[in-house]
């Protein structure tokens, strides 16, 4: 997970970053293309590591414990990550 600044973010529209800092509600969808994003968001920048992954009561699902690594409230947005390799 990486943490960004909503305002500075270049994926997000100008009209809606004028927009919620007027203080209007805004309702939209981003899609990260982050191959092309030319090094905005910082790499190796860890705010988090997979204590243990476990299923939910029903099985049908998986879950992960994280443990903090980074100050999470000087974070104003984060990317999560889907997907992954358990390595052990």
């Amino acid at each position: 997970m990486l943490g960004i600044n909503f305002f500075e973010n270049p994926i997000v529209p100008e009209e809606i970053r004028r927009n919620v800092r007027n203080g209007q509600e805004q309702s939209f969808r981003l899609d990260y293309p982050f191959d092309r994003l030319g090094g905005y968001y910082p790499s190796g920048l860890v705010i988090g590591s997979v204590e243990e992954v476990q299923k939910d009561d029903s099985g049908a699902s998986s879950y992960a414990v994280l443990v903090p690594e980074a100050d999470l409230d000087s974070l104003t947005e984060v990317a999560v990550i889907k997907s992954f390799d358990i390595v052990s």
